[in-house]
């Protein structure tokens, strides 16, 4: 069975993406139906300088998106050095 290799900066990109997504509209969904509740000031008691706004759902989605770049990108590189490794085991046998 052949596998392929993965391109880590497109898999780094994908994944940066999608969980910038994800961070954006959950800051944005706080900001705009929980400002004032008990779950804002939960994540204002988790993360001291936390307040709901648009400006921190940005900067969340920013942080997380960098985040998941980076661990996607060494989890690629990963991949592809333990799958060099054994293939090129496989052909000295």
């Amino acid at each position: 069975m052949t596998f392929g290799k993965l391109h880590p900066v497109s898999l780094g990109i994908c994944a940066g993406l999608l969980a910038a997504i994800a961070a954006f509209g959950a800051g944005l969904a706080l900001w705009l139906f929980y400002t004032g509740k008990p779950l804002a000031a939960m994540m204002g008691a988790i993360y001291f300088t936390y307040t709901p706004s648009l400006l921190m759902s940005m900067i969340g989605a920013g942080a997380a998106g960098v985040g998941a770049f980076v661990v996607a990108f060494i989890g690629a590189e990963i991949y592809n050095r333990v799958l060099e490794y054994i293939l090129d085991d496989e052909d000295t046998f």
